[in-house]
C-alpha cells in the first residue's frame, strides 16, 4: 500500500541498526519477539530489539506509530468487510508480510555471526551481537537528514490511515470507495509535502486494487 516508502527511505540512507531485545538465542526467538511486540502494541518491546542511535530511535518510534495506525484501519476493514478486504491494504509492508507468516515456516540462512530470513529476501537480516540476535534492516548510515525526512512522512502517512478510520463505518462505503479515498489522500500528501532527495510512491503502492474488491454480501 505506502510500504515502497519504506523501502525508499532505506534507498537513500535510513538504516535500523538492530541491537538488544533481550536475551535471544536465534533469530527465530528474535523474531517470535518483534511480531509480539506489534501485536501487541508494545512500543516499549519493539524499541527493545533495535539497537540504535538516539537518531535512529526517533525513526523507529514514527515507524511503529505509523504501523500501528496502518494496522488499525486494517482491523476496522476486516470487522466491516471481513478478513480477506483488509489484505487488500498494505499488501506490500514488510512487516504484515512477516506477520502473516505461519512461525513454523520460517526459514533462516545462518552464516557466523550473519542471519537472513529466507521467506523475505532483501529486507529482513540479522547479526549476532554479545551473543544475542539482532534484526538488522540495512547497512547504511542514517543521516540527521534522512531520519527528519523518514519521521515526517511515517507521521503523515501514519495520519492519513488514521483519519480513514472513521470512514470505514459510513453508511454506503466499499472497499472500492475506501481504496479511492486512501488513494486521494496519499496523493494530497504527496502533493503538499514534496521531498527532493527520494521518488514518492506511485499511487499503486497505496491500496492494492487486483480487480477483485472484496465486498459485503
Amino acid at each position: 500500500m505506502m510500504k515502497r516508502l519504506f523501502f525508499n527511505l532505506l534507498a537513500v540512507g535510513v538504516v535500523f541498526i538492530a541491537s538488544g531485545c533481550g536475551a535471544k538465542d536465534t533469530p527465530q526467538q528474535t523474531v517470535e519477539d518483534f511480531r509480539a511486540a506489534i501485536v501487541n502494541s508494545d512500543q516499549a518491546a519493539f524499541l527493545a530489539c533495535f539497537d540504535a542511535s538516539a537518531l535512529q530511535q526517533q525513526l523507529l518510534v514514527a515507524t511503529f506509530d505509523m504501523e500501528m495506525a496502518l494496522r488499525a484501519f486494517r482491523v476496522q476493514v476486516a470487522g466491516a468487510f471481513g478478513e480477506p478486504a483488509s489484505h487488500q491494504f498494505g499488501a506490500d509492508d514488510p512487516f504484515i508480510t512477516l506477520m502473516k507468516m505461519d512461525p513454523d515456516e520460517l526459514s533462516f540462512d545462518v552464516e557466523g555471526d550473519r542471519a537472513s530470513l529466507n521467506n523475505i529476501r532483501g529486507f529482513w537480516e540479522f547479526t549476532k551481537v554479545d551473543g544475542e540476535w539482532k534484526i538488522t534492516l540495512g547497512h547504511m548510515a542514517a543521516s540527521p537528514e534522512h531520519v527528519t525526512k523518514g519521521v515526517a512522512t511515517m507521521g503523515l502517512v501514519g495520519g492519513v490511515y488514521r483519519e480513514m478510520i472513521p470512514q470505514v463505518t459510513q453508511e454506503g462505503m466499499t472497499v472500492k470507495q475506501l481504496q479511492a479515498d486512501l488513494r486521494a489522500g496519499m496523493d494530497a500528501l504527496r502533493a503538499q509535502h514534496a521531498y527532493t532527495e527520494h521518488q514518492p510512491p506511485s499511487t499503486h503502492d497505496h491500496a492494492e486494487d487486483d480487480g477483485e474488491s472484496v465486498e459485503p454480501e
